[in-house]
């Protein structure tokens, strides 16, 4: 099962909640709070999901916005990276107290979106063979200082890139700092293909202010496609950043702030979590269509969470 949990520290200011209580009823108490791996602070829990559910029902809208599209509709058709899918509602849902995140091969379809948020007229002349999921946090679950935590099960296919990670809390609107990579990407868990490896990267602008630059960290492990792993990051009002898989450290970048006067910019805003099956792109490259012979392919997400 895939959980997400979210840390933040006791001293964040409380939020209100679109509707529901922001800790799921059942996450397990020994997870309400946390001793950071950063700071060494108590760390309480500020929210989780647990994804329990035992047929197709659909995400708590609550916490989750499902995105839909190409990325067109953003001014950004295939997400920027040249993916190969089109994200669609259907393909993302709970079974088996999991959240799936659903990757699929269709025939080929031209879509035109239309939607009521849309900032560009998306083309209508796309064709797409391929449907997955992807998700990311209400605002009001946006997290600053403190620990965001998910347990994942990756799906291993040719094409296949799996995304645990977070953004400014105006995504999919530009940041405080201005547009990517000016405020700041955080990738807590990256996975490719049939890799035995995730990258854990953050990303900025250089000092010249010409080309983006991001930190790659790698942790490996030969159990990524067949066991659940627990991928987190810790984020600290000093500046400081930790990722580690199942409670092992393994990289602390740092990065040059893109404002002078402010020493961690653009880390010092709040962050929603994303979660994402992409087909293809710059990363993975192509899609094997041979993959699907047998059916969809899935990313299982336990939970995510939360803590301060």
């Amino acid at each position: 099962m895939l959980a997400l949990l979210l840390l933040v520290s006791a001293f964040s200011a409380a939020r209100g909640v679109p509707c529901g209580p922001r800790i799921d009823p059942t996450t397990p108490e020994d997870a309400s709070t946390f001793t950071s791996q950063l700071t060494g602070a108590t760390l309480t829990l500020d929210w989780s999901d647990e994804f329990t559910s035992d047929d197709m029902t659909p995400i708590d809208l609550c916490k989750w916005v499902v995105m839909q599209g190409d990325g067109s509709n953003y001014c950004n058709p295939g997400w920027g990276n040249g993916e190969s899918q089109f994200y669609v509602p259907d393909a993302v849902f709970l079974m088996e107290d999991n959240l799936y995140l659903e990757a699929k091969r269709v025939a080929p379809f031209t879509p035109c979106l239309a939607t009521p948020d849309q900032v560009c007229t998306p083309p209508c002349t796309s064709m797409y063979e391929y449907t997955s999921g992807k998700v990311y946090t209400d605002a009001d679950l946006a997290f600053k200082y403190g620990r965001a935590e998910a347990r994942v099960l990756l799906p291993f296919f040719q094409g296949a890139w799996a995304g645990f990670w977070a953004m400014p809390a105006t995504y999919p609107a530009e940041g405080v700092y201005g547009t990517w990579p000016l405020s700041g990407e955080i990738d807590i868990m990256e996975h490719i293909n049939f890799a035995g490896f995730v990258q854990s990267n953050i990303h900025w602008l250089d000092r010249g202010g010409k080309k983006s630059a991001m930190s790659a960290n790698t942790f490996t492990s030969e159990t990524f496609g067949t066991a659940y792993h627990t991928y987190a990051v810790e984020r600290s009002s000093s500046g400081r950043m930790l990722f580690s898989v199942d409670g092992i450290p393994f990289a602390s970048p740092t990065w040059p702030p893109v404002d002078p006067t402010k020493p961690i910019s653009p880390y010092d805003q709040p962050f929603v979590i994303l979660l994402n099956l992409a087909m293809g792109g710059s990363f993975p490259g192509f899609p094997d269509p041979r993959s699907f012979d047998g059916g969809s392919q899935r990313m299982l997400v336990d939970y995510d969470a939360g803590q301060a």
